[in-house]
């Protein structure tokens, strides 16, 4: 059904009881039907490039469901009945109207990726540190001023993208996300310095902090010795800084 110039998706969808894979997307749905709860064995929704603005809460009976895409909608909250899919793995709301995560969200306990890029998210409350699955966060393009020391859970953490928000620091707790390979901060303009301990990273293999207010670098990073990439794109990095670096990340691949 993807692409089909859809408006509605009819009740009847309810009679595929054996439905394992549901694709609408690139259509005009603006929901989804309420019997969308009789499909017990769902467990993948596709319902990326719609106008959709709001959900059925009967899709939080649907046990089975791992994952959901949502991206390019015009959403801006999920039912609180969500929080009760427990099995969900990868959850996409990326170009929607979010301006906050509901609390449904944190008790999806199984979630390995969320993506909710391109929203207008302002802020990362403490709960976040409850999706202790998570692999994957992707919070690029929002608005999202401070991070709370929570993050510190996420410990199988491996990729955390913060790019475009609006941060003037990192909690320090940052670096207890022992798996962490990637930390991608650019375009936060307002943020001029890491903490001091983030050398903890001891995982991490790709730092990138084009386009910030940073122009130097705790000392401790220069013992991540998995780091192989560092972007300092547009920083304005000095030309002693810069040796500084040369000297102590030799072999390092640093772009500026």
């Amino acid at each position: 059904m993807r692409q089909k110039n859809l408006t509605v998706l009819p009740d009847e969808i309810a009679i595929l009881k054996k439905l394992v894979f549901l694709s609408v997307m690139k259509n005009s749905l603006t929901t989804l039907p309420q019997s969308m709860g009789n499909l017990q064995q769902l467990e993948e929704c596709i319902a990326d490039q719609n106008l959709i603005s709001s959900l059925p809460a009967s899709m939080g009976s649907i046990k089975t469901l791992s994952v959901l895409q949502l991206k390019k909608n015009k959403l801006a909250d999920l039912p609180n009945e969500f929080g009760k899919l427990k099995n969900l793995k990868i959850v996409e709301i990326a170009n929607n109207n979010f301006t906050h995560f509901d609390s449904c969200f944190y008790t999806m306990t199984g979630l390995n990726l969320l993506n909710a890029s391109n929203n207008a998210i302002f802020r990362l409350p403490p709960e976040i540190g409850n999706l202790k699955k998570l692999k994957e966060l992707n919070l690029s393009f929002n608005q999202i001023k401070e991070i709370p020391s929570t993050i510190k859970n996420l410990q199988m953490l491996e990729v955390l993208n913060l790019e475009k928000n609006e941060m003037k620091s990192l909690p320090a707790a940052i670096n207890e996300l022992k798996n962490l390979k990637v930390l991608i901060l650019t375009g936060n303009n307002q943020l001029s310095s890491l903490p001091a301990n983030l050398g903890g990273l001891q995982n991490l293999e790709t730092l990138v902090l084009s386009y910030t207010n940073i122009q130097t670098l705790p000392p401790s990073v220069y013992a991540l010795k998995k780091l192989r990439t560092i972007m300092l794109v547009g920083n304005g990095f000095a030309a002693g800084q810069r040796e500084i670096l040369k000297k102590n990340m030799p072999g390092m691949d640093i772009r500026y």
